[in-house]
């Protein structure tokens, strides 16, 4: 498992698992996963996520993309 599927898993698990209240909640949940990875280990996760939707808009002349993602 990458560090990209790491970081989806425990958004998925720890922020929305009990959906949040507010936004002051919401925050408090993604400083929670966020707090448990190193910087290197987010960068990697968003970083790479952003690269494969940069390519899937350019794969689809810049179209509407949602349904791939």
């Amino acid at each position: 498992m990458n560090n990209q599927e790491k970081v989806q898993i425990l958004l998925i698990y720890v922020v929305y698992a009990d959906p949040p209240v507010n936004l002051a909640d919401l925050k408090n949940k993604i400083l929670v996963v966020w707090n448990n990875h190193t910087e290197s280990q987010i960068m990697s996760a968003t970083n790479r996520g952003c690269l494969q939707r940069f390519q899937l808009c350019v794969d689809n002349h810049g179209a509407n993309l949602e349904q791939f993602i």
